[in-house]
C-alpha cells in the first residue's frame, strides 16, 4: 500500500493522476475530507463498490456517499431538484453536507441487493466536500465517487490517519495521510428528496444553521421542514 504523505496540505500534480490513476483501475482510496478520513472508489464500477463493502463489512442493502466536484456533476446523476434547492446548496457546498435528492429511473446503483447484485434506489446522496485535494482528486477522475468513512462499519470514523484500522489500510491501494481531519467529525445529513426538508443527521454543520437558511429561501423561519 502506497502513502503519500501530504506537506502544507498540499499535493504534487504526479500524486494526483496516479490516485485518478488507481481509481480508474477499480483500485481504492483513501483520503483525508473536510471531516472524516473517506475510502472513495470509482461509483461507476461495480468490482470497487464490491470490495469496499468487503473490506468494510457493511450491510448489503445500505448505500454510499457520492462525491462530486460541482453542482453541475448532478446533471449526469441524473438527479431531480428545484431552483430553491439549487440555492441551498451553493449555500453549503463545497463543504461538510450531504444531501439526499430523488432519481430519475435508469441512475446508476450504489447500494447493494440482498442477493449480492446492486439494486437500484429511489434516492441518492451526494456531496461536494470542502478538501482542496479532494476535489482536485475529483476533478482529475472526471467522475463521481463512491466515498464511505475509512473504518470497520459499527466502528468510529477516523480523524486522524493513525485511527484508521490496519485491515482497511493493508487493502487499500493508495492512501493520502495529511494527520488531522479539520472538523473531525461526521457530515450533516439533509433529505430533500420531497416537498419537506428533513435533516437525519446533525453532523459537522449545525441543524440551526440549515433550518436558519431554508427558512430564509421559503420567506418564513422554518416552514417546510420537519427533524427527523
Amino acid at each position: 500500500m502506497e502513502i503519500i504523505r501530504l506537506k502544507s496540505g498540499n499535493i504534487s500534480a504526479a500524486g494526483i493522476k496516479r490516485i485518478r490513476d488507481v481509481l480508474k483501475n477499480d483500485g481504492l482510496v483513501i483520503f483525508p475530507t473536510d471531516t472524516v478520513y473517506g475510502l472513495a472508489g470509482n461509483a461507476g464500477s461495480s468490482f470497487a463498490l464490491e470490495k469496499i463493502y468487503k473490506l468494510k463489512k457493511r450491510p448489503k442493502d445500505k448505500p454510499f456517499i457520492i462525491f462530486v466536484p460541482d453542482i453541475d456533476s448532478l446533471n449526469k446523476l441524473k438527479i431531480k431538484f428545484v431552483p430553491k434547492i439549487k440555492k441551498l446548496l451553493n449555500v453549503f457546498w463545497p463543504g461538510a453536507v450531504t444531501f439526499i435528492f430523488r432519481k430519475i429511473p435508469l441512475n446508476p446503483p450504489f447500494s447493494k441487493g440482498e442477493r449480492g447484485g446492486f439494486k437500484r434506489s429511489e434516492t441518492i446522496a451526494v456531496r461536494i466536500p470542502g478538501h482542496p485535494v479532494v476535489l482536485a482528486i475529483l476533478k482529475e477522475f472526471n467522475g463521481p465517487l463512491v466515498v464511505t468513512s475509512a473504518n470497520i462499519s459499527g466502528k468510529e470514523a477516523p480523524i486522524y490517519f493513525k485511527q484508521i484500522d490496519a485491515e482497511i489500510l493493508k487493502n487499500t491501494d493508495i492512501a493520502v495521510d495529511e494527520g488531522i481531519c479539520r472538523f473531525g467529525v461526521v457530515s450533516t445529513i439533509v433529505d430533500v428528496s420531497e416537498k419537506e426538508l428533513k435533516i437525519l443527521r446533525e453532523g459537522a454543520v449545525p441543524k440551526e444553521k440549515i433550518i436558519e437558511i431554508w427558512g430564509e429561501l421559503n420567506g418564513e423561519k422554518g416552514k417546510s421542514f420537519k427533524e427527523s
